[in-house]
């Protein structure tokens, strides 16, 4: 009975995230639904992600304040991710791919990898944002 129960609370809490989840994507969908797609040049919106990194601080200029750790590094493409907007980006490989990727490459090597990741990223411009308001 104890093992049931159990089970019943784990799926709750699964749908329950899944349904988060979902709500979020709909929701920047519906508030981003009226941009023309096609001026995101780059495939990357920095207002339709989350941001889980400073992402700002790492701008391409190699200096002491933007090197990173793993979980740094993770947050930063887990960020790039999330602001992926029309088809420029569309082939972005999902995070878990990347991370696994990344595992299996320095399990089977003797030597040290190191992961770069370069980025350019569209900004909604502010007096847009006040026109559409």
């Amino acid at each position: 009975m104890k093992k049931i129960l159990l089970f019943l609370v784990f799926l709750a809490t699964f749908f329950n995230m899944q349904a988060q989840n979902t709500a979020y994507a709909n929701r920047m969908q519906y508030i981003f639904g009226n941009i023309d797609k096609t001026k995101v040049t780059t495939g990357y919106l920095k207002e339709f992600g989350v941001r889980f990194a400073n992402i700002e601080a790492c701008n391409g200029a190699l200096n002491t304040s933007n090197y990173v750790t793993p979980k740094e590094w993770n947050a930063l493409y887990n960020s790039l991710y999330s602001m992926r907007v029309g088809t420029v980006a569309q082939n972005m490989m999902a995070p878990s791919v990347v991370n696994t990727n990344l595992k299996t490459a320095q399990n089977n090597s003797i030597d040290i990898l190191i992961a770069v990741q370069h980025s350019i990223t569209n900004n909604i411009k502010p007096m847009h944002i006040l026109m559409v308001m």
